[in-house]
């Protein structure tokens, strides 16, 4: 994994990474309609503890959106608890990106000179 500091980059660059959306979610950068980087949003709040209860709640929850009976106010604390337990995820566990898309390189090429 290459690192690169925000402020060894150019004024635009850096404005640019300003200018991005500062809500929960993460950026994909498209180019020609395909993506071309997965910008994960830092700007976050520090995750609380994520903990049995918070996941017991969420799992409630997602059996009630399957049953059709989740209400708007419990749709939205699922939404809540989700963003949160995805938040705590990718800190816990941050998925291989960089190794998955080695590997997918490597697969297209040796698919293509068959």
């Amino acid at each position: 994994m290459s690192v690169v500091t925000l402020e060894s980059l150019a004024a635009p660059v850096r404005a640019f990474f300003d200018s991005l959306p500062s809500d929960d979610a993460d950026t994909v950068l498209m180019v020609n309609g395909q993506p071309v980087f997965h910008i994960r949003n830092t700007r976050l709040a520090p995750t609380s503890e994520w903990t049995t209860e918070k996941n017991a709640r969420r799992f409630q929850l997602i059996d009630r959106e399957f049953d059709s009976s989740l209400t708007e106010t419990e749709a939205q604390e699922l939404e809540e608890l989700q963003t949160a337990f995805r938040r705590y995820r990718r800190q816990m566990t941050p998925l291989p990106i960089g190794e998955t898309k080695q590997l997918l390189e490597k697969l297209e090429r040796l698919a293509g000179s068959h």
